[in-house]
């Protein structure tokens, strides 16, 4: 091989190692590996989008990971195992609910600091929680309303005819 080839391999080779640091460094939280941190849990009625790994977020800030996910016997809903650095402290009414990065982006978890004094201990469960809201259910809602207002207008119409 000459000089050119060597040097154009060299470069392209040191930039997928650039891409793959980043990429890695990129998804790093602050949760440690290992057993850093404490887990507590949340029992939802669906969790569409959320999935073990999921990001968990507190004033904007990542502060934990979802850890497992089981489900209910009793009643089909998904329980969360949801793993927090240590530190963190939630107050015992603080509600978690499942949002999206904007329309089309990823589901994480929110925290929503609550007021209480007492905080949450290991193993504690979240006691207020909100689901997952899917964008097809919601355009649904707007298209079936405004096909019944159409309605109720063009037989409002026929009435004063």
């Amino acid at each position: 091989m000459d000089r050119k080839s060597i040097l154009h391999i060299s470069t392209g080779a040191a930039t997928v190692a650039v891409l793959g640091l980043l990429f890695l460094f990129g998804y790093r939280t602050p949760v440690a590996e290992g057993n850093a941190g404490y887990i507590v849990s949340a029992e939802f009625e669906a969790i569409d989008g959320i999935s073990a790994g999921s990001t968990v977020v507190l004033a904007g800030m990542p502060v934990g990971r979802v850890s497992d996910v089981r489900l209910n016997p009793e009643n089909n809903h998904p329980i969360l195992g949801i793993s927090l650095s240590d530190g963190i402290e939630i107050p015992y009414d603080s509600s978690i609910k499942i949002v999206s990065d904007g329309l089309a982006g990823a589901k994480y978890l929110k925290i929503v600091p609550g007021a209480e004094f007492e905080m949450l201990e290991p193993g504690d469960p979240f006691e207020y929680t909100q689901s997952s809201v899917l964008f097809e259910e919601l355009l649904e809602k707007v298209i079936v309303g405004a096909e019944a207002r159409r309605a109720a207008k063009q037989a409002a119409q026929e009435e004063t005819q």
